[in-house]
C-alpha cells in the first residue's frame, strides 16, 4: 500500500510535467500555503501537490466534510490524492514495535465546490510585511559565512554560502530564490540537521545527489512562501527532463525529498523565529 501510494503521488507530478513541460515546484506559488477546513498547514508533500494546483483557495476539505457542512463539489471536478500517515503497531520478536504506513486519499480545494458558507479567505500579506531571506540568515544564532562569489553554491566544509553580486541576477527575487536554495543545503550542515547528502561525498549526478538537489528546489520553494517572498524561476528543457528520469527511477523519491524539504524549513523558521520577531 506504501508503494502504491508513493506511485500515485509521483505519477501525478510526472503527469504534470509532461503535460506542461515545466516542473511544477518552480511555478510562482501562491503566498498563503494550502492548508484544512480546520486551518492547519499541509506539510511536506501534501503542501507541494496541493499548492501547485490552479486554485486559489488555499483551504482543502475531504468529500465527507463537503457534504456535512451542507456542501457539494461541483460536477465534474476531481479530487487531488494526499497522503496520510498512520502509525501501526507489529508485534516482532516478542517486542511490540511501530512504522508508519502510508495511505492516500482524496481532497477537495473550496473552490470546487458550492453550496457552502465559508468565510472569505485571509488576504495575503502587504509587501511591507515580508521577510527577506538574507534578514533570515542574519537573524540565525549560527548562521553559515555568505560571502560574494563567481557562482551560488555551499561549502558544508567551510560552512559557507558563495553568491554572486546582486546587480548580477535580473531580479531581486531571483537572487531571494537562489540564496534560499544554498540556504537549504546550508541546513544539512553537522551542526543543523546533520544531512548524510551534505555531510558525505557524492558523486554529481549520482542519486544521492539528485535528491539533495530537489530537497534543496522544494525547501526554497516552501521557505520563500513563507517568508513571501515572490519568486522568478527559469527552466531549460534539459533541467525538466532530468528530473522525469529522476522521478520515474525512484517513486519515492519526491516524497522523501519533500519530507526533508519541510524539515530544513521547519528548522530555518523555529530558530530565526524570535529574532525576526524583534
Amino acid at each position: 500500500m506504501r508503494v502504491k501510494a508513493y506511485d500515485q503521488i509521483t505519477d501525478r507530478i510526472i503527469q504534470a510535467i509532461e503535460s506542461e513541460g515545466v516542473v511544477p515546484w518552480r511555478k510562482p506559488w501562491r503566498t498563503e500555503s494550502p492548508r484544512n477546513i480546520r486551518g492547519n498547514a499541509y506539510r511536506g508533500i501534501n503542501r507541494l501537490v496541493l499548492a501547485v494546483q490552479p486554485f486559489c483557495d488555499p483551504r482543502w476539505m475531504t468529500f465527507k466534510q463537503i457534504s456535512a457542512a451542507g456542501g457539494r463539489v461541483k460536477k465534474g471536478e476531481k479530487g487531488t490524492p494526499i497522503l496520510l500517515w498512520k502509525e501501526v503497531q507489529k508485534l516482532s520478536d516478542e517486542a511490540e514495535r511501530g512504522y508508519l504506513l502510508a495511505r492516500s486519499y482524496c481532497v477537495f480545494n473550496c473552490d470546487q465546490t458550492e453550496g457552502l458558507e465559508l468565510e472569505p479567505a485571509l488576504p495575503s500579506c502587504d509587501s511591507e510585511e515580508r521577510s527577506s531571506v538574507a534578514a533570515l540568515i542574519s537573524s540565525l544564532p549560527s548562521a553559515p559565512k555568505l560571502r560574494i562569489g563567481a557562482e551560488a553554491c555551499y561549502s558544508p566544509v567551510h560552512d559557507l554560502i558563495l553568491m554572486p553580486r546582486i546587480e548580477s541576477f535580473e531580479s531581486y527575487p531571483s537572487y531571494e530564490q537562489t540564496l534560499a536554495h544554498e540556504l537549504i543545503h546550508a541546513t544539512g550542515h553537522t551542526s543543523r540537521l546533520n544531512r548524510l547528502e551534505v555531510t558525505d561525498p557524492i558523486r554529481f549526478g549520482s542519486a544521492q545527489y539528485a535528491r539533495e538537489e530537489l530537497v534543496a528546489e522544494l525547501g526554497a520553494c516552501f521557505l520563500c512562501t513563507e517568508l513571501r517572498v515572490a519568486c522568478e524561476f527559469e527552466q531549460s528543457a534539459a533541467y525538466v527532463q532530468g528530473w522525469l528520469v529522476a522521478l520515474r527511477n525512484d517513486k519515492s523519491l519526491i516524497v522523501r525529498a519533500a519530507a526533508a524539504a519541510q524539515s530544513a524549513t521547519d528548522y530555518l523558521l523555529v530558530n530565526s523565529s524570535k529574532e525576526l520577531a524583534t
